[in-house]
């Protein structure tokens, strides 16, 4: 093998693409789907629980617990961003 053929060769096998992972886009995996359906509950229940705190401090009646509502609204509002973002990442994929 010449220096020439062996650079061509080298330079083929170094930039060139596989077709068929080019021409697929990435699915998501069993897994991800799971976690998709999973995270979307999560969601909906933490909206849930999140506008049942907001209305009570609406009208509150217990003022003892007005503290602990509000440590849990604020760990409800970190949950729902950090699932809301895997949610979109995942959605992305799968679209």
């Amino acid at each position: 093998m010449t220096a020439i053929s062996w650079i061509r060769w080298l330079t083929t096998c170094l930039f060139s693409t596989n077709t068929r992972t080019a021409e697929r886009p990435r699915r998501l995996t069993y897994a991800e789907k799971r976690e998709l359906e999973q995270l979307t509950a999560d969601i909906d229940s933490l909206e849930k629980e999140k506008s049942e705190i907001e209305q009570f401090f609406q009208n509150p009646t217990d003022t003892s617990a007005i503290a602990a509502k509000s440590k849990r609204l604020q760990e409800i509002s970190t949950l729902l961003d950090e699932k809301e973002l895997r949610w979109l990442e995942l959605s992305e994929i799968e679209s």
